[in-house]
């Protein structure tokens, strides 16, 4: 009689509508959910998703992200998990500038007849 042991529960992943079970054993390390997330949402195109850049979160039923660098610590059999697209970060724009034309440089500038001269009486 051979003993493999119960299941292990898998992980289970929501984003939006969709629903994935990963194996824990293939998800345990950011690597690997990383790796698992890429490769099944890779078919989703969408202009403002882009998980192949790693622009998502994972976050708790507490709706925590969970970082990369806890992901190890925070990973266990059965564990639930949304995943969220990361919005891209819009760029910040240069302040508006005034054209300088020949008119707006001499209007800009005072003349030096006018810099200290008294009004004439």
């Amino acid at each position: 009689m051979s003993s493999l042991g119960s299941p292990v529960e898998p992980i289970h992943v929501k984003y939006g509508d969709r629903y994935f079970k990963f194996g824990f054993e293939l998800c345990r390390t950011w690597e690997g959910i990383d790796g698992l997330i890429k490769q099944t949402l890779r078919d989703i195109r969408a202009p403002a998703l882009n998980f192949e850049q790693g622009l998502y979160d994972l976050r708790g039923l507490d709706n925590h992200i969970i970082s990369r660098w806890m992901w190890s610590n925070t990973a266990r059999p059965g564990l639930v998990v949304f995943l969220m697209a990361q919005s891209p970060r819009p760029l910040v724009p240069f302040p508006a500038t005034v054209p300088v034309t020949p008119r707006t440089k001499a209007s800009a500038v005072p003349r030096v007849s006018q810099v200290g001269s008294q009004p004439s009486r």
